[in-house]
């Protein structure tokens, strides 16, 4: 076997298995993220935060 045949061999069964299960990302197609899903963490991080401060000041009044 050549080198030649054994990358076309590849190649074929990359092309086949993109086929098969489209949803995989290839090694050139970076996986994207959700947008905007970490602005939410901080901001409920925030909330807490200051519902926590706000109840401490209660409890020492």
């Amino acid at each position: 076997m050549s080198i030649g045949k054994v990358e076309k061999d590849i190649r074929k069964i990359k092309e086949e298995f993109s086929s098969i299960s489209p949803g995989r990302a290839t090694g050139g197609e970076p996986v994207q993220e959700k947008k905007g899903s970490h602005s939410i963490v901080i901001v409920a991080a925030i909330v807490i935060l200051i519902l926590a401060l706000l109840a401490l000041a209660l409890f020492f009044l």
